[in-house]
């Protein structure tokens, strides 16, 4: 994810849509989700250890928006 990014960023990488198997969506939407935090992953002074938190952001994102979206029909509350 983090290359696929870096080649995103910078312009050198070519953008492959096709799905082989589901590993390879699952990387797409790696791909995807990390893609807002490529300027902080460029300044970052060690990219690969910043990565693991870049990807842990980028996925809290995305629950958090799951959840806000389907807590409208709880009435008493939602612990996550």
């Amino acid at each position: 994810a983090s290359n696929y990014l870096k080649g995103i960023t910078d312009g050198t990488g070519d953008i492959n849509p096709r799905i082989q198997q589901f590993s390879d969506f699952q990387q797409g939407a790696v791909q995807e989700l990390i893609l807002p935090f490529g300027k902080r992953l460029e300044r970052a002074e060690d990219r690969m250890r910043e990565l693991p938190y870049a990807l842990y952001d980028s996925q809290e994102v995305m629950v958090t928006d799951i959840v806000n979206t389907g807590k409208g029909g709880i009435k008493k509350g939602l612990a996550v």
